[in-house]
């Protein structure tokens, strides 16, 4: 009967330690998933900032050759700048609304909103000049107006490359962010997926382990009629009986196999 507590205190611990592995590896994969999706959701604000800010700084290139081509007399551009100044102010909107810029990203956005109006207020002067320049007739009042286009080129020029140098700093530092989120999210689903590969065949493992230790405990005190006999010095008749007594008092349990191979094992209680 001490021995029958014995395998049962075993097997209990034995449970515990296979219950408390799972439940660890199942809280390690759980923590991963919740990391997972806490660092996708960081991959892909800063993937949409990174895009906004470039959006941005094309925008400001195409309105800088628009300007050049309109100061040659390609009146179409004034349009395309138009255009192309919509399309930098939504950029802009966007990152304004962004969570995940730096303080120093920030300080620089703040910026943008002087450099855009001195930007606009020179390509609209420069558009003015270079009007002037291809109505006049006199060939005196062409040669002014061809220096303060010049002038106002100038001006535009250096306005406009205040935006650009703001944009390509956001660029930069935005992109590495943005591919470095990208990078740590991929380390997390590799992990992810082997812990997750592990999970099955640590039940798989854990159950076919179990399953040996309680064959272990338990066949290994199997009693049939003929080892009663032998221990007992007795006939199988009398072993029979002995056994049959004890499965009446519960100490013993009849096995599933019937006939000559019937064999007995310690009631766990």
């Amino acid at each position: 009967m001490l021995e029958n507590v014995k395998i049962r205190h075993q097997l209990t611990l034995f449970g515990a330690i296979v219950a408390g592995l799972t439940v660890l590896v199942t809280g390690v994969y759980l923590i991963l998933l919740a990391q997972i999706r806490s660092q996708s959701n960081q991959a892909a604000a800063l993937n949409s900032a990174a895009l906004s800010a470039n959006d941005a700084a094309i925008a400001t290139q195409y309105m800088a050759y628009n300007l050049s081509s309109y100061s040659l007399g390609h009146f179409e551009n004034r349009e395309d700048f138009t255009a192309h100044l919509v399309r930098f102010d939504k950029a802009v909107a966007a990152l304004k609304v962004s969570a995940v810029l730096t303080t120093n990203e920030r300080r620089k956005l703040a910026k943008v909103a002087d450099a855009r109006a001195t930007y606009v207020r020179a390509a609209q002067t420069m558009v003015n000049a270079t009007d002037t320049y291809f109505r006049t007739n006199s060939q005196k009042e062409r040669a002014a107006a061809k220096a303060r286009q010049d002038r106002t080129w100038t001006d535009q020029y250096f306005a406009g490359n205040n935006l650009d140098v703001i944009f390509s700093d956001l660029v930069l530092t935005l992109g590495a962010r943005s591919a470095d989120a990208n990078k740590s999210l991929q380390q997390l689903i590799q992990e992810a997926n082997l812990v997750g590969l592990l999970l099955p065949l640590l039940a798989i493992s854990l159950s076919a382990i179990v399953v040996t230790r309680i064959r272990r405990t338990t066949c290994g005190e199997c009693l049939d009629t003929s080892k009663r006999a032998a221990r007992s010095e007795s006939s199988t008749d009398t072993a029979l009986r002995d056994i049959q007594q004890l499965v009446e008092r519960g100490v013993l349990l009849r096995n599933a196999a019937g006939g000559p191979s019937t064999s007995y094992s310690l009631a766990l209680k």
